[in-house]
């Protein structure tokens, strides 16, 4: 019954973002267009990976640890107490920077100084924006999924909200200002919630930093840093190569089509996460798992593979609906796309395997291979085909990701 309620409620709350998300997208296509919607990509990259840095990569320890020692109140508390310190330090130390380097920053990855308010917005109000983040991490430990998916169900409206009113006022920095503060202002949402919460108090988040602590969230960092940073960097290091080769304009589309991919995964992703990580975890076998691996792809293949079928031959109506005409070049982009997405979806179960039984460094390693592999095929593709090259790049890059996890997963299973 909680891993139902677990996915129900993981469900309305990724439906909500999604939702609020393409309504936003859609007011930013049509006003901004697609050098615009290039940008908004640019800039979300960049706060993913500052944004990283700055909570220490913790915020899953914190959350492991909440849940370990859930009814021993003095370590709950250490945890919490070192979160806040390590993640508070590391927060000014990253927005001060930002604020230091915004003309750099601005031109680097905005292509003008122009926007180099919005890095010094986003500077301002990083610490916010973390302590958001550590706040959902504790109740997510605390099991308080229901008021988990109030906030972000909240959060994800409000968003909505502020960032329509921001592009209707100042279009394109309306975009990017709405995109480097409006997540931060969700934590004194998070915070009215966490404070109507019975086990709230302001001790257990303000004492004393423990040495001990910090070796033990250290060990979630890696893999947290190398999820939440390599693919971003990845993404601006391809968007970098089209608007230098190719337009700013074909950028956009390109960003346009990630958004896609991106909704449509994410649905795949938290549905795999939540059956298949536990399941296999739970199981004692090679054999178990084996089975459990083969009944899962006589389920998931087809499906995806209908699924893509329909998004293809669906393309000018999905673009019509999230975007704009000027967005038209996209459908140039989609057959490659979702080859690479179809790859990359059914290996899915497989990674998960490693995971599962704690050989997570396996996927992080592949994971930077893969995704520089990614940015080196783009870069001698785009002088060939220049329209096709990064989704060609994406589509050959997890078909070979594809077949080196079958490679692992069977020596692993026979070992």
């Amino acid at each position: 019954m909680k891993l139902v309620k677990t996915t129900l409620l993981s469900g309305i709350t990724t439906l909500a973002r999604l939702a609020s998300g393409f309504i936003s997208l859609k007011i930013v296509a049509v006003i901004i267009g697609p050098p615009g919607v290039a940008l908004v990509g640019q800039l979300m990259n960049f706060i993913t990976m500052a944004g990283t840095v700055a909570s220490g990569a913790t915020n899953g320890g914190v959350t492991s640890f909440t849940a370990r020692y859930h009814d021993d109140e003095q370590q709950k508390y250490k945890v919490w107490h070192t979160a806040v310190w390590l993640s508070g330090c590391l927060s000014i130390v990253v927005g001060l920077a930002t604020i230091i380097f915004r003309n750099y920053l601005s031109v680097e990855f905005l292509h003008s100084q122009a926007y180099s308010g919005v890095f010094v917005a986003f500077g301002c109000s990083l610490l916010f924006f973390v302590w958001n983040q550590l706040l959902l991490a504790i109740l997510n430990g605390q099991g308080e999924i229901a008021k988990m998916t109030t906030i972000n169900t909240l959060g994800s409206f409000i968003s909505l909200a502020m960032s329509i009113m921001l592009v209707l006022h100042y279009k394109v920095y309306g975009a990017l200002l709405a995109i480097a503060i409006v997540p931060n202002i969700i934590f004194f949402v998070s915070l009215f919630f966490v404070y109507r919460t019975k086990w709230f108090k302001w001790s257990a988040f303000f004492g004393k930093f423990d040495k001990k602590i910090i070796i033990g969230l250290s060990s979630f960092t890696l893999m947290t840093i190398i999820g939440a940073t390599v693919t971003p960097l990845q993404q601006l290091l391809v968007r970098n190569l089209m608007i230098k080769d190719l337009s700013m304009n074909m950028a956009g589309n390109w960003q346009g089509l990630q958004k896609i991919s991106d909704a449509y995964l994410m649905i795949v992703y938290i549905a795999f996460s939540t059956y298949f990580l536990p399941k296999f975890a739970a199981l004692k076998t090679k054999a178990e798992i084996r089975k459990e691996l083969f009944d899962c792809y006589k389920l998931i293949v087809p499906f995806v593979a209908l699924s893509i079928i329909v998004i293809y031959f669906s393309r000018n109506m999905i673009i019509h609906i999230l975007y704009s005409k000027a967005f038209g070049d996209m459908g140039q982009l989609f057959f490659w796309q979702l080859i690479g997405d179809f790859f990359k979806t059914i290996a899915w179960p497989m990674g998960l395997i490693f995971v599962s039984k704690g050989k997570a460094m396996v996927i992080g390693f592949n994971d930077i291979l893969f995704n520089c592999l990614i940015v080196i095929l783009s870069y001698y593709l785009i002088k060939i085909l220049p329209i096709q090259a990064t989704v060609l790049s994406f589509a050959i890059t997890y078909f070979l990701w594809f077949s080196w996890l079958t490679i692992l997963t069977r020596k692993y299973l026979n070992e």
